[in-house]
């Protein structure tokens, strides 16, 4: 049986979330856990598939001629999924990285944002750009949406200060809510409330500042713990998250969300650092957090 396979790495934004839909920086950095998808003739003769793959294949016969409706993809996991770490994105990725290899074609990285970025206002309605960005791109990434125009700046090398850095996620929970949900929410407070809105410059301040230190080679994680105060103010960090990050706080950890939040259950992926990598590694097990050991860049 004929199958291709691929995959594509996952992302974490390190700082931006929300700021970044108002025109604002982001700092996005891509993380070695994968979305892994094998591409297969199906085992059965008729197969049916989620409207997301069939819009998949959609996008790629407009961009290409090829019909793939006769072909079944697998997903292989790996990276959790509605959590804030790109997960759709990165599967869209990894299924057209597998159909070119498939039909022998090749595609620019600017063709496959745009396809991933297609795939993207399918699953989420209108995204800023920053996944599809992230999981294309790959490294560490400045992004920067205004209006319709898109700037992406690579930060660092193999020796960047990120890279030599080393983090955890730790999971609060699949969120209740969208990341489309969790977007228009803020959107309508921000709509009515102008602290909302001062919240969002705030963080697209602490976002330049994190972007100007890493440029040279710097990094105060410390911020993470500012961002995230922010982003509990924007009211994106539910209850369950907080308490969780006072924890870690405790044993002198940071931590923050990454990604969009969700405030009914949990808030998805938390950013985690702390110098004292045995104690943090001892709570989590205590805990019993799922949580994975991850470098950004």
């Amino acid at each position: 049986m004929k199958s291709t396979t691929a995959q594509s790495k996952g992302k974490v934004i390190i700082s931006g979330e929300h700021s970044v839909v108002y025109g604002m920086p982001a700092l996005v950095g891509s993380i070695k856990l994968f979305r892994e998808v094998v591409l297969r003739e199906p085992i059965k003769r008729k197969i049916s598939q989620p409207a997301f793959v069939d819009n998949l294949f959609k996008i790629f016969e407009k961009k290409f001629g090829h019909v793939a409706n006769d072909l079944e993809v697998v997903d292989l996991g790996k990276l959790p999924i509605g959590s804030g770490l790109g997960s759709s994105a990165a599967y869209a990725h990894a299924v057209f990285l597998s159909l070119l290899k498939h039909f022998k074609l090749s595609a620019t990285k600017e063709e496959l944002y745009e396809m991933v970025q297609e795939s993207e206002r399918f699953a989420h309605g209108n995204p800023s750009g920053v996944d599809a960005t992230a999981v294309v791109y790959g490294g560490l990434l400045e992004f920067l949406r205004k209006e319709d125009q898109i700037s992406i700046n690579k930060l660092g090398d193999e020796n960047n200060v990120l890279k030599k850095t080393n983090f955890y996620l730790i999971d609060s929970g699949r969120p209740v809510e969208s990341t489309k949900e969790m977007v228009e929410a803020v959107s309508d407070r921000v709509k009515s409330d102008q602290v909302a809105a001062k919240v969002l410059e705030q963080i697209g301040e602490l976002t330049t500042k994190l972007i100007t230190q890493v440029r040279q080679n710097k990094f105060e994680v410390n911020l993470l713990q500012d961002n995230e105060k922010l982003l509990e103010l924007l009211g994106v960090v539910g209850e369950k998250a907080k308490k969780m990050i006072k924890q870690l706080e405790e044993v002198g950890a940071v931590a923050k969300i990454t990604g969009a939040g969700g405030v009914k259950g949990g808030s998805g992926m938390l950013l985690v650092y702390s110098k004292d990598q045995e104690k943090l590694a001892n709570l989590i097990k205590e805990k019993k957090w799922k949580s994975y050991q991850v470098t950004i860049g």
